[in-house]
């Protein structure tokens, strides 16, 4: 256990549901704590309103169904963290753990989550990946997955818990359609998952979240100060505004798609950053373009640039991409 003579720890209590003002104060902190060289240990507790959250190396094509997606009006997310997709509702609690990089331990701060649901009656356990599981009438379930992100003096751990998220959302759109070509990037690790709630019927996120301050405190042998946030607090910040904006815009989100390549009739189609880079008929007439039509719906400059073929060439990998 770290020495704890120079540092504080405090719990965030997030009001906001909105996933793109949670993870730029996510990142706030992080980056503050890093600039400060701050010794405090964190915990964000969070939840947002329907969202499919993305690593950051990941491809939207590729791991989930992004019409079904838009069509619902979900939300879709890029993190800074690396790792697989997974889906965040209002009955999903998210945490978020800060802390110096010196003393960085995933094992301790799974271990946190995991003496909080064990007090509450879960066994629950730590696998090899960091993600908690649970045994369950026999059956093994996934009940949090988690990622991680390392920056100059700090680092971050996160990740989900499942306590009564609407799971037939969530396996229905994080299993996409799509089949590309070839693809880089990372692929998410599909689990069975399990409900805290339909384990234990006592439980609630208010036992939760007690719980997970009551854990916190005893690792770490001292108080925990509680802090509660509402979204307001988080858009008044110096540069928050910007920041958000950047998280939940189309350049963040597509534009961040690694490389890959997939078939339209008989072309064979690459793309970067969800810009065309080479097609197997070498028309120079198609390089650059932006695979998805909704970018020029709203970049109506460029839209009006456009011949007819180019148009035509978009619609039609909007038709194989958006299933």
């Amino acid at each position: 256990m770290a020495d704890m003579t120079s540092s504080k720890l405090k719990l965030y209590l997030l009001e906001s549901l909105n996933p793109f003002v949670n993870l730029a104060y996510e990142n706030h902190l992080l980056r503050s704590h890093s600039e400060n060289e701050s010794q405090d240990q964190i915990i964000l507790l969070w939840k947002s309103s329907p969202s499919i959250v993305m690593g950051k190396f990941q491809n939207p094509w590729v791991e989930c169904r992004v019409k079904e997606i838009r069509d619902r009006g979900i939300n879709l997310v890029r993190r800074q963290s690396g790792g697989g997709c997974v889906y965040h509702d209002p009955g999903n609690l998210n945490y978020s753990f800060i802390g110096p990089r010196s003393h960085y331990d995933k094992s301790a701060n799974a271990g946190i989550i995991v003496d909080a649901l064990r007090s509450l009656g879960i066994r629950a356990f730590e696998n090899q990946r960091h993600d908690l599981r649970v045994d369950h009438e026999g059956e093994d379930y996934k009940i949090s997955g988690c990622a991680f992100k390392e920056i100059r003096n700090s680092a971050l751990h996160h990740g989900t818990l499942l306590m009564n998220a609407d799971l037939d959302i969530l396996n229905k759109l994080l299993r996409s359609k799509f089949e590309a070509s070839t693809a880089l990037g990372v692929k998410s690790v599909r689990s069975n998952v399990i409900n805290l709630f339909d384990i234990s019927n006592s439980l609630s996120e208010e036992k939760i979240k007690t719980s997970i301050q009551d854990s916190f405190g005893k690792y770490y042998k001292t108080d925990v100060e509680v802090l509660h946030i509402t979204e307001q607090d988080i858009c008044m910040l110096p540069d928050m505004i910007s920041k958000i904006s950047d998280t939940s815009s189309w350049q963040h989100i597509y534009g961040g798609t690694p490389k890959f390549s997939f078939k339209l009739n008989n072309i064979e189609v690459i793309s970067k950053y969800a810009r065309i880079i080479q097609v197997s008929n070498d028309d120079k007439d198609l390089l650059d373009l932006v695979i998805d039509k909704t970018y020029y719906e709203e970049n109506i400059l460029e839209k009006d640039k456009l011949s007819q073929k180019q148009h035509d060439f978009i619609n039609a990998c909007h038709e194989v991409l958006f299933l």
